[in-house]
């Protein structure tokens, strides 16, 4: 009879190498869903944003115009009277178009910190033209086709190698 002592098994404290591995593939996934999310809740907050300002544009323009041209005669080329079409934005935006505000553009101020530039051709007084300049380039499409409610005509989109601009014709 042997007299040996009986092995005692020891446990061991701490991870594997391969638990560990798991751990940090989990936090992995997690963080890239969680970017994607966020990229998508971004894009979507700032086309609404847009879609926002535009619309505030717009009812600015009609509401300056009332029945009439827009220029009535004036100097349509720079629309001279920026100062009154100002008075008739509200919200942020009308903030920001007193301070960056210059002849008919808002510079600065779009979600994509571009601008919001506004014309009335002499020939056509009753209507007029907006351009959305540094959009990101993968929210084009979208913002056309939400801009497109209302306009005259299909939106006009150019694009560059990031960004691009969107132009778009509406009624007064």
């Amino acid at each position: 009879m042997s007299t040996a002592t009986p092995i005692r098994h020891r446990r061991r404290k701490g991870v594997t190498l391969i638990e560990l591995a798991f751990v940090i593939a989990i936090i992995a996934i997690l963080v890239v869903a969680a970017l994607a999310v966020y990229r998508a809740v971004s894009q979507t907050l700032s086309i609404n944003s847009a879609i926002r300002d535009v619309a505030t544009i717009r009812q600015a323009m009609k509401n300056f115009a009332g029945d009439d041209q827009i220029c009535c005669g004036e100097d349509t080329a720079n629309l001279t009277q920026w100062f009154q079409i100002r008075g008739f934005l509200s919200g942020a935006i009308r903030d920001e178009a007193i301070q960056n505000g210059t002849s008919a553009t808002l510079s600065g101020v779009n979600p994509w910190q571009g601008d919001y530039s506004f014309s009335v051709d002499e020939d056509l007084p009753y209507q007029f033209q907006l351009q959305i300049t540094e959009v990101d380039a993968e929210m084009l499409d979208t913002l056309r086709r939400k801009l497109a409610d209302g306009a005259e005509g299909e939106p006009n989109v150019s694009e560059g190698d990031d960004s691009g601009q969107i132009t778009v014709v509406y009624p007064l």
